[in-house]
């Protein structure tokens, strides 16, 4: 069985300031890369030599295409992703920040989204107020809701945490394909011009 990450282990890459201006990439690499007069102009030199245009033209393609995939992935996190997972990087965070400003309603209502995200019901409303009116056993059932309410909104939406990081992990595949090929033609120019 595949195990897919959770929004918050997804938070590092989708809430970087590079992930959020990848969106723009598929439009703007677009323009880049059909137009001759900027692809002339980025016609890099190859140690001695210049670059062999078929050499050039598919490491663009996979720069294209691979940062075009990635900003997919990034624009389904910024739309998939609840904005308290992207505020809060764990559970602690979270529960730290939000618990002395919680109201009981707004906890019942936690409590609610949890039932219907995790198909679980473990308390009515009655039952529910009844225990947050304790003053005995209301702070751990502050706790216990904004902890499972966090939890339930990180698993969330199991789809679209496989596309966000299947997009990252592909684009990031073919961004390196450039990366390494560059690596091998330049180390094996070194290497020939040591020997020859």
């Amino acid at each position: 069985m595949i195990s897919v990450p959770t929004w918050s282990s997804l938070r590092a890459i989708g809430n970087s300031p590079a992930a959020k201006a990848s969106i723009l990439i598929p439009f703007l690499g677009y323009l880049i890369l059909f137009n001759k007069r900027l692809v002339e102009a980025l016609a890099f030199r190859c140690i001695d030599y210049p670059c062999q245009e078929q050499i050039l033209f598919p490491n663009l393609y996979f720069l294209y295409f691979g940062l075009t995939i990635f900003g997919l992935g990034s624009f389904l996190y910024q739309v998939q992703c609840d904005p308290r997972i992207k505020r809060f990087a764990n559970v602690e965070d979270y529960v730290l920040s939000v618990r002395d400003i919680t109201t009981n309603l707004e906890l019942e209502h936690h409590q609610h989204k949890i039932d219907s995200l995790m198909g679980e019901s473990l308390a009515t409303n009655d039952f529910l107020g009844a225990q947050l009116t304790d003053p005995d056993l209301a702070p751990s059932i502050k706790l216990d809701i904004l902890t499972r309410h966090y939890r339930a909104l990180d698993s969330s939406k199991k789809v679209g945490r496989l596309l966000v990081a299947a997009a990252y992990f592909s684009g990031l595949g073919l961004l390196a394909i450039p990366s390494i090929a560059t690596l091998i033609q330049i180390t094996r120019s070194l290497v020939g011009s040591w020997i020859g």
